[in-house]
């Protein structure tokens, strides 16, 4: 018979979610459900786009964030990289299109 004990291992941790640490063959697998993540991101890329303040390039931005907002729904990487990389010359803060990036699998 197996008698381990591990005290303190984990400093004081909070794990939830029913994760098993220290069991023996064990396979857990955890979805993630991006939805609210890139909703929120394009929240926030469109008020950043709203701070831009020459008019032009402001319009120009939201044509571009919609067309962003298009290729990610169809998840056509190509385009949505290509509008990201127009979109990060014109907004102060990219977070959000980091996120958005990252959900398509995007790397810079």
């Amino acid at each position: 018979m197996d008698k381990r004990q591990i005290i303190s291992s984990f400093n004081k941790s909070t794990i939830s979610e029913n994760v098993n640490i220290q069991g023996d063959d064990v396979k857990q697998h955890k979805e993630i459900n991006y939805n609210n993540i890139v909703d929120d991101a394009f929240t926030k890329l469109f008020e950043e786009i709203q701070k831009i303040y020459d008019d032009a390039k402001r319009k120009e931005a939201e044509f571009f964030a919609q067309q962003l907002q298009e290729a990610y729904n169809k998840k056509d990487k190509e385009k949505a990289k290509t509008l990201i990389e127009f979109l990060r010359q014109r907004v102060q803060d990219v977070a959000a299109l980091m996120t958005i990036a990252t959900t398509l699998g995007i790397t810079f």
